[in-house]
């Protein structure tokens, strides 16, 4: 059964394995921590059967509208509707904060990522150049609450 949990230090290590098998240039432990810090009650863990099998962090920003940070299932459990789990959760959280839009960025050649968020009600705004260290564009994404 998939539990969905705050985020504890614990589970670094496995949020650090999944980010490696996930993305071309994933980000540091010293990244999550500082987004723990910052935003503790908004990174949260899907857990299944005692396992961590993925992880979002959405939060509200300074001009009250809410964004995804980072989001990632594991390999094993991709296409069994836990991504689309945590966004709802998130979509959830936003619209009891008020927040009436949310947004993401996706790399432009992550095909897979990109259908996931328009099968979610995501759209693709803008595309942004040279966007991730690599110089790597992104689509900016964002859907209504």
């Amino acid at each position: 059964m998939l539990k969905i949990r705050r985020f504890k230090l614990s589970d670094l290590e496995k949020i650090i394995e999944i980010e490696k098998n996930s993305f071309p240039q994933p980000w540091s432990k010293a990244y999550f921590k500082k987004i723990y810090k910052e935003h503790p009650n908004d990174f949260m863990v899907a857990e299944l059967s005692g396992k961590v099998a993925g992880y979002i962090l959405g939060y509200v920003k300074p001009n009250r509208s809410g964004s995804i940070g980072t989001l990632a299932v594991t390999r094993r459990y991709r296409r069994q509707g836990i991504g689309k789990q945590l966004v709802n959760l998130i979509m959830q959280r936003m619209k009891q904060k008020d927040i009436k839009e949310i947004s993401l960025h996706t790399r432009k050649k992550n095909r897979i990522a990109n259908s996931f968020h328009k099968k979610v009600g995501f759209r693709t705004i803008e595309i942004i150049k040279k966007y991730y260290p690599n110089n790597e564009d992104a689509y900016l994404m964002r859907r209504g609450l």
